[in-house]
C-alpha cells in the first residue's frame, strides 16, 4: 500500500475481478479502481500511517535509571511544595488588600488590582488541582 505501482494496482484488480467478477457486472471501471488505488497509498504516506506498519524501533524509548525517577520525584515534590507556599503568601497579602480596601476606605493602587485578581485566578486554578490531583491519591 505505501507505494502501489500501476501493476500492483492490476494485480488488485484483477484479484477483485477475479473474486468478485466486478467488471463483467459493470460496476467498477478499471481506470477508477487504478486511481483508488494509487489514492490509498498517498492517503497512507500523508496520514502517516505508513511509519505505524514498519517495526517499531525501541532504541528511542528512553531509559531511566531509579535514581533518575528518584530524582524527578523529588524535585515534583519541592515544586509543589514551593507553589503551595507561594499561594498561600499570595492569600495572606489579598486579605490585607481587602481588609484595607473594605475596612479602612482605601482605594487600591493599579498594582494591588491585579494582584488580587492574579490570586483569585490561582486559587480558581487550584480547587480543580485539588479536585483532579489530590485528592484521588489520598487513601
Amino acid at each position: 500500500l505505501k507505494q502501489m505501482s500501476e501493476e500492483g494496482a492490476s494485480a488488485l484488480l484483477q484479484d477483485l475481478d477475479d473474486g468478485m467478477s466486478l467488471n463483467r457486472v459493470g460496476l467498477v471501471d478499471e481506470g477508477e479502481l487504478l486511481v483508488v488505488a494509487g489514492d490509498v497509498g498517498d492517503l497512507f504516506r500523508r496520514l502517516g500511517l505508513d511509519q505505524v506498519l514498519e517495526e517499531p524501533d525501541f532504541s528511542l524509548v528512553p531509559k531511566f535509571s531509579w535514581q533518575e525517577i528518584q530524582q524527578k520525584v523529588v524535585d515534583g515534590a519541592v515544586f509543589y511544595v514551593e507553589g503551595t507556599k507561594l499561594l498561600a503568601s499570595d492569600w495572606g497579602y489579598s486579605a490585607g488588600l481587602i481588609f484595607k480596601a473594605a475596612f479602612r476606605g482605601q482605594t487600591l493602587s493599579p498594582r494591588e488590582v491585579r494582584t488580587l485578581r492574579r490570586a483569585f485566578k490561582d486559587t480558581t486554578t487550584f480547587i480543580p488541582f485539588i479536585i483532579i490531583l489530590i485528592i484521588p491519591l489520598s487513601p
